[in-house]
């Protein structure tokens, strides 16, 4: 929950960010393989994520962690909300088969940001074709993110979900969607000013 409002007395609570990363994926890889995905960070970030992925129907969905226990409590929790799908867990270490037969990949860790650079997988171990979805955006354009398109690969940044989460909490306190490509423009007009 990132989001409360107070109707009527009472205090209601939302998740702005699952719907702000599903909205992402929805407009910045359209059309896109969704089947079999592989997630990096199961903390508060992947939980959303690790949703909206299932929430737009990824058959399979492997979470890879450095804690084995926080991670296995949150496929436990996905499981009883998409009975119907598969979640797995895996070691970061253990990664390399799930990232191999991937639709796509999703960086929902810390690595990447200013303060943590680096990159959580290889984008060497993925397929042609796959995609890669990173939730960083300060910086934009991650290290994780320019090995992908120089490899050829589609990406998402870190700013389609954090737009998305605007968006969405904009909506449920005003009633009226914002126009999320004009705030996309002009967050991606703030980060380059940075």
């Amino acid at each position: 929950m990132n989001l409360v409002i107070i109707r009527g007395g009472r205090f209601i609570g939302y998740n702005t960010d699952w719907v702000g990363f599903r909205d992402g994926i929805l407009d910045g890889l359209p059309g896109l393989p969704l089947d079999d995905v592989v997630q990096f960070g199961g903390g508060g970030a992947g939980s959303a994520v690790a949703y909206a992925m299932l929430s737009l129907g990824a058959s399979r969905l492997t979470l890879a962690d450095i804690d084995p226990v926080r991670v296995e409590e949150l496929a436990q929790r996905l499981r009883d909300v998409f009975p119907a799908q598969q979640v797995d867990t895996v070691s970061t270490r253990d990664a390399s088969p799930a990232l191999g037969r991937a639709d796509g990949a999703i960086n929902a860790t810390p690595l990447g940001m200013l303060n943590h650079p680096g990159a959580p997988f290889d984008v060497a171990e993925l397929k042609d074709g796959a995609w890669v979805a990173d939730v960083v955006y300060f910086p934009i354009e991650t290290e994780l993110l320019t090995a992908a398109r120089e490899r050829g690969l589609k990406t998402l940044d870190g700013g389609r979900m954090n737009v998305g989460q605007s968006v969405e909490g904009m909506r449920l306190i005003t009633g009226i969607r914002p126009d999320a490509a004009r705030m996309r423009t002009h967050f991606l007009e703030l980060v380059a000013a940075r």
